[in-house]
């Protein structure tokens, strides 16, 4: 019987430490402060003025209220590689309906900064937050006052 009640009790734990290093425990609306593409930056015209918004199951890119990306998320476990990330899985719904991708999200607990890396459709889950051939990541500011999506 004890041994059901530790087990219980570190189950418990590792439940808790999981839900706290989920980016989704602050679902919300982001800023996109930079980005990478295939290990390169990104031009800031091409991330300036996109916001990020997380809803329980769904992430939206927008720009001047116009939607750009849109995708259905599931979180499918911890990063065994990098403590307090998390893997990532997307489908897209807006503008090509059902491409998958893969990635990685994690957010620094202080400040709030998010980093989404994912791999485009046809590759494999990136292994960190370097982008390589194929890959995208881009930095995330935490909104004060969240942006809904209609």
């Amino acid at each position: 019987m004890r041994f059901l009640t530790g087990a219980v009790v570190v189950l418990l734990m590792v439940l808790t430490t999981l839900a706290q290093a989920s980016p989704f425990s602050v679902v919300g609306s982001f800023d996109v402060v930079g980005g990478q593409r295939d290990g390169e930056d990104l031009p800031k015209a091409e991330w300036e003025g996109l916001t990020v918004i997380f809803t329980k199951d769904t992430v939206v890119t927008v720009k001047d209220d116009n939607k750009l990306y849109a995708a259905k998320y599931r979180i499918v476990g911890a990063s065994s590689k990098i403590p307090g990330a998390l893997m990532i899985d997307m489908t897209s719904t807006i503008p090509k309906p059902g491409q998958k991708a893969r990635g990685l999200i994690e957010i620094e607990q202080k400040s709030g900064i998010a980093k989404l890396i994912y791999a485009l459709p046809g590759t494999g889950r990136p292994d960190d937050f370097e982008p390589g051939k194929g890959e995208l990541m881009f930095e995330l500011k935490p909104l004060a006052e969240p942006v809904s999506v209609e």
